[in-house]
């Protein structure tokens, strides 16, 4: 039997443009194996701003304004692939 070895990472950002960099760039440090989905939204025009920052900086996450709180992360959740996720 093959493992897959890549966990599934949602993370939940409002606001926090600043601390979610920092997270990302953590993560993306120190392992490789994090396939990072990020559900944002932001209050103000100066956040939505930093978000579009970031998903420059961050190419590879999937980026996901959020819409609907729920279904967006159900849909994200539905699209794991592999069998470890983890939540942030």
């Amino acid at each position: 039997m093959t493992m897959n070895k890549k966990i599934d990472c949602l993370i939940w950002s409002k606001d926090r443009t600043i601390q979610l960099y920092g997270l990302i760039e953590s993560i993306l440090k120190y392992n490789d194996i994090f396939n990072i989905n990020i559900v944002y939204t932001s209050s103000n025009d100066k956040f939505n701003q930093g978000y579009s920052v970031l998903k420059k900086e961050f190419p590879n996450c999937n980026w996901v304004l959020e819409s609907n709180f729920e279904q967006n992360s159900k849909t994200i959740i539905s699209n794991f692939s592999n069998s470890n996720c983890c939540f942030i």
